[in-house]
Order: structure tokens, then C-alpha cells, then sequence
């Protein structure tokens, strides 16, 4: 790897780790509305979602989905049903909202 592409991959690397992700600004907005417990539930459950994903990187699923157009659509069409079921609505509104 040459020098140059190194630097601008470090200079982007920095850049991308001083700027606050989705993750960070909710955790903040949940703080200041909700309080720390409400914001503990919803920060295990950040980190949840950032471990399942660490082990299907880890299992070597990316490839694998990558490879299989079936098994990719398998997962696309299942996401969209869990995050589209009816009960999402019945939902208490102080844990969503």
C-alpha cells in the first residue's frame, strides 16, 4: 500500500471516529428526555444488535450472502416481516416514542 492511500485512509479514519453515529445522538436524545433508565434499556439493546452483528461478520455470513442470491433474499424478505408485524403497534408508547 503506498504512503498516499495510507494517509488518506488514516485522515478518513479519524475524520469518521470524532462524528457522532445514529447509536450516539440516540443515546444523547433518550438521555435527555427519558433518563437513565430508559436510556440503559435502549443502549443494551444497541449493543445487542452491534454483538449479532460482530458474529454473523465473525461466521463469515457476508460471504456467504454474497454468494447466494436465495440466501440473501431469505434474509431481506425475513427483516421485512419482523420489523412490518402488527403487533409492533400494540407497543407501549413510552418505549418507542
Amino acid at each position: 500500500m503506498s504512503m498516499d492511500i495510507w494517509l488518506t485512509f488514516l485522515c478518513a479514519a479519524i475524520l469518521l471516529s470524532l462524528i457522532p453515529g445514529a447509536g450516539a445522538i440516540s443515546t444523547m436524545s433518550n438521555t435527555i428526555k427519558h433518563g437513565f433508565k430508559t436510556t440503559l434499556v435502549g443502549n443494551l439493546g444497541l449493543q445487542t444488535g452491534n454483538l449479532i452483528n460482530i458474529i454473523i461478520v465473525g461466521a463469515g455470513l457476508g460471504a456467504l450472502l454474497a454468494e447466494s442470491e436465495t440466501a440473501f433474499s431469505v434474509i431481506k424478505w425475513g427483516r421485512g416481516l419482523l420489523f412490518n408485524l402488527p403487533w409492533l403497534s400494540k407497543i407501549p408508547r413510552g418505549w418507542h416514542h
